[in-house]
């Protein structure tokens, strides 16, 4: 009898200490899971922080070029990029619009060798995330066909211009402004290279 109650004994003294164990290592999950919430609150506050902080460059980098002083906007619009690929990721629409800002900024100050890769990435992130046909692709097909235009290379950039204002029209009609653009680039390109309409 002795030995049986020296056994119930040492069992319940098991039983109570796993009950204490668990409830120690449920006290640590649920300090770990209040830890992990604040952490991901204070990252979502941050990242918060530098989208806005991007915004503003990307504001201020506007102002500079529309006071025809891109050289002073580059530097901010590849602040701005950056932070925008740190907080949305490096596939995100917004990311594109900086790359074209940066690209056009890149032209003012007739580096246009330097805006096309900026103006091939929006453009494939554009397609990608917003689809072929979307009227963000053909405003990248217009940019990356000026570029080609500058650089003498007509045919490309009247193909270009060309599937931007098909893109373009269907969209936004011939009567958008942004349609009758790039059908005045295109004109002039096919006649800058003597390339049939």
């Amino acid at each position: 009898l002795a030995t049986f109650e020296t056994a119930v004994s040492t069992a319940w003294a098991d039983v109570e200490r796993q009950r204490e164990e668990r409830a120690h290592a449920e006290e640590r999950f649920e300090r770990a899971q209040l830890e992990a919430e604040s952490a991901r609150r204070a990252k979502q506050e941050m990242e918060s922080t530098l989208y806005d902080v991007a915004a503003d460059l990307g504001r201020l980098a506007l102002v500079y070029r529309g006071q025809g002083q891109p050289e002073d906007a580059v530097p901010l619009y590849m602040s701005a990029l950056a932070l925008y690929e740190q907080t949305l990721g490096a596939d995100h629409p917004e990311v594109a619009k900086d790359l074209v800002n940066l690209g056009n900024a890149l032209c003012d100050l007739r580096r246009h060798a330097d805006a096309e890769p900026l103006y091939k990435r929006a453009l494939q992130i554009d397609a990608v995330a917003l689809g072929e046909d979307h009227p963000e692709v053909a405003m990248d097909l217009s940019n990356l066909g000026i570029v080609y235009r500058v650089q003498g290379r007509l045919a490309d950039a009247a193909d270009l211009f060309a599937r931007a204002h098909q893109i373009m029209e269907a969209a936004a009609g011939p009567d958008d402004p942004k349609t009758q653009t790039i059908a005045r680039n295109l004109a002039a390109t096919q006649q800058l290279g003597d390339l049939p309409p």
